[in-house]
């Protein structure tokens, strides 16, 4: 199956052996990120994380980061599942 993002096709992973090989399209990321800001700003259903995950993104990247500088353990607080609305 051709893929919208050739350079996927050179990670093939281990090649010994039986195996099984499916056939997942990979669309090339930016764009598929474009689209759905795109889709977004129109009003469309949009499968796009919401302000709030991407700051907890960010948050969570940032113990990560900081708990491999100083070699502990970085606690952060709970997030409250808030209801969309």
């Amino acid at each position: 199956m051709t893929t919208e993002w050739e350079a996927l096709q050179a990670f093939r992973g281990v090649s010994e052996g039986d195996m099984i090989r499916y056939a997942i399209p990979k669309r090339e990321p930016l764009q598929v990120e474009h689209e759905l800001f795109r889709d977004a700003v129109l009003g469309e259903p949009a499968d796009i994380c919401t302000l709030r995950q991407g700051m907890r993104t960010v948050e969570v990247a940032a113990a990560v980061l900081a708990s491999a500088t100083n070699g502990g353990t970085v606690n952060i607080d709970p997030v409250e599942h808030v209801a969309a609305r």
